[in-house]
């Protein structure tokens, strides 16, 4: 209690408006497309500008159907590097959230031991040590890689 008139009903009230923002916010985490923040005009969503998200519409159009797939379980990070490589001609799907040795790897190709890592990650030893081929998000070194391991 405060000890101030008033003050538990303050405290009840403010415990049921963050209950209820907690309530929102977990079921929000679970949309598959960014929230929509500001008025009806913005052009900015949680997952990046409309513009963007217009433009990977455009990028998906005309994949195989395993491509839209693997997109529907991609982040948005990997979504937009998933559909570079689409478009790149890469016939051999990669696999998503795929552990190494216990490191986990957002994409991967492990028939053919190769996997993405970001600029500076730590996990590029350990993958090399385990055997695997480690490379960054560049989408023609990403194609190379897979023609030298035979894909």
């Amino acid at each position: 209690m405060s000890g101030r008139p008033g003050g538990s009903g303050r405290l009840a009230r403010t415990r049921s408006i963050w209950r209820e923002w907690l309530l929102l916010s977990n079921l929000l985490a679970f949309k598959p497309i960014g929230l929509m923040i500001g008025s009806v005009i913005s052009t900015f969503s949680a997952g990046g500008s409309v513009e963007e998200e217009a433009a990977r519409l455009e990028l998906s159009d005309g994949l195989n159907p395993a491509w839209h797939e693997l997109l529907e379980q991609a982040t948005e990070f990997d979504k937009t590097l998933l559909l570079a490589i689409a478009n790149a001609d890469i016939r051999v799907l990669p696999e998503l959230g795929f552990e190494v040795d216990g490191l986990p790897v957002s994409i991967a190709w492990p028939d053919y031991r190769i996997a993405v890592v970001l600029d500076g990650d730590d996990g590029r030893t350990e993958l090399e040590a385990a055997g695997w081929a480690a490379v960054g998000t560049d989408v023609d070194d990403i194609r190379e890689l897979l023609k030298t391991k035979g894909a």
